[in-house]
């Protein structure tokens, strides 16, 4: 019961942001006309694999993605001749932090004039629970659907110069009889140009069978890679792509008609970079989610599990009353302020960032929030070292000296990849950085 009212309170309030932001413009960012596509061609713009990454958490420079940004990438084509599509694989969990993420994602995708979103059985069921697939402006398919209210395909027409070119995007299961079902997805062949799309939740095994079908163009497969990518490219069958992972890049295809009506293709990858302007009312959209995240107290729901052997977390402050040095010396790194930089952020009660900037926030005694009775803001002493007051209770009463207990963070476990670009082979040079104790020394040291 405790999940649906909470899933009640989430929808009311993102129905209540909606209603405010539902006033805004589309994107306002200007299109550069140098970046504008020639008339003699048409644009579809893939998006897809979202999984449930609103923007780049912000941790370290260069990062890639986010709606706000996208915006400068989709209006570099005329609306007449461009297909704005997602994929799918919009969430990656179903948990109420993501479904608060649903309904911004579906607001974002409306305010950047997306043409359609193919949505996977996960997705489509949230958007039903929600209410949400009779008020969107763009269309929905999808083969998931349960019965014949959600199509599974999607045609627009695009303008080539004097021309113009009919695109069907169908999405199919690739459990289902292949050949037969995905000749009735398309229309058939007649003189005006025809492009078809076809998106598949599985390409292990159906591939070979596709390529035999001469009514289909594109294949869209899923991938493990982030950027968009060019599968296979063979003269015969289909040419197939990939649309990339987490909002870092939108795959661009671009089309041209040649001789004979056909279409010619050219595939290629925009980079969601920091150099592109950012929207104001698409970042404006993410603190409502901010917003939206701090009033849901996600944070104070998180499921805590004890620390092993009965440990307890003391805070940094503790343990500064008897290594003064270290916890000085440990003052001056970034690690000590970690907390700050995600309320300067705005980011400090979502679950999915805090964990990595303050202490033992999924453990019993560990963080809950800003106001608990002991300072466990920040990447703090026990976030290397573990909960330390079986040390402090062992030092007071002068018994043995226990061993670090259990749970110790590694660096690797928060500087990712993904958050912390060039960490990776460079954990020496960081460490350095962070030093805040003196080596100890072997029997070997001369003094």
């Amino acid at each position: 019961m405790k999940k649906v009212v909470s899933l009640h309170c989430i929808l009311l309030l993102w129905v209540g942001c909606f209603s405010v932001n539902a006033q805004k413009k589309a994107p306002t960012t200007p299109p550069d006309p140098s970046g504008h596509l020639a008339d003699t061609t048409a644009t579809v713009f893939l998006t897809g694999n979202l999984l449930s990454t609103l923007k780049p958490c912000g941790c370290t420079a260069e990062q890639l993605g986010g709606f706000e940004r996208r915006a400068a990438v989709l209006q570099k084509a005329r609306p007449d001749s461009r297909f704005v599509i997602d994929t799918g694989n919009l969430l990656i969990a179903q948990t109420d932090q993501d479904i608060i993420k649903f309904g911004i994602i579906i607001q974002a995708m409306s305010m950047l004039d997306y043409d359609l979103v193919n949505m996977a059985a996960g997705d489509l069921k949230i958007a039903k629970e929600l209410g949400l697939l009779d008020n969107t402006p763009f269309s929905v398919i999808s083969s998931a659907g349960e019965d014949d209210k959600v199509p599974v395909r999607h045609t627009k027409q695009l303008k080539i110069g004097k021309e113009s070119i009919l695109v069907t995007v169908a999405t199919a299961d690739t459990d289902l009889d292949q050949a037969p079902h995905i000749r009735k997805l398309f229309p058939k062949k007649t003189a005006q140009p025809q492009l078809n799309i076809l998106l598949l939740s599985n390409c292990d095994n159906a591939i070979a069978d596709i390529a035999d079908i001469d009514m289909v163009d594109v294949v869209v497969c899923p991938t493990f890679s982030d950027e968009p990518r060019i599968v296979e490219n063979k003269k015969t069958g289909p040419l197939t792509i990939s649309v990339g992972r987490l909002g870092k890049y939108v795959g661009r295809l671009d089309i041209a008609i040649v001789a004979g009506g056909k279409p010619k293709l050219d595939y290629s990858s925009v980079a969601i970079d920091e150099k592109l302007p950012t929207d104001p009312d698409l970042a404006e959209l993410y603190k409502d989610y901010q917003f939206m995240v701090e009033m849901e107290n996600l944070l104070e729901r998180i499921e805590r599990v004890p620390p092993p052997d009965g440990a307890e977390y003391v805070g940094s402050e503790t343990c500064a009353m008897c290594h003064e040095d270290e916890y000085e010396k440990w003052s001056s790194t970034r690690h000590s302020h970690a907390y700050q930089t995600l309320a300067d952020a705005g980011s400090q009660h979502d679950p999915e960032c805090i964990e990595c900037h303050v202490v033992g926030m999924n453990y019993e005694t560990g963080f809950v929030s800003q106001d608990s009775p002991k300072d466990l803001r920040d990447v703090g002493c026990e976030v290397c070292h573990g909960p330390r007051s079986l040390h402090v209770s062992a030092v007071s009463s002068d018994e043995p000296n226990p061993e670090p207990a259990m749970p110790l963070f590694k660096c690797g476990q928060c500087h990712t990849p993904e958050h912390s670009l060039g960490f990776q082979d460079h954990e020496k040079q960081y460490r350095a950085e962070i030093r805040h104790w003196t080596e100890q020394k072997t029997r070997t040291t001369v003094k």
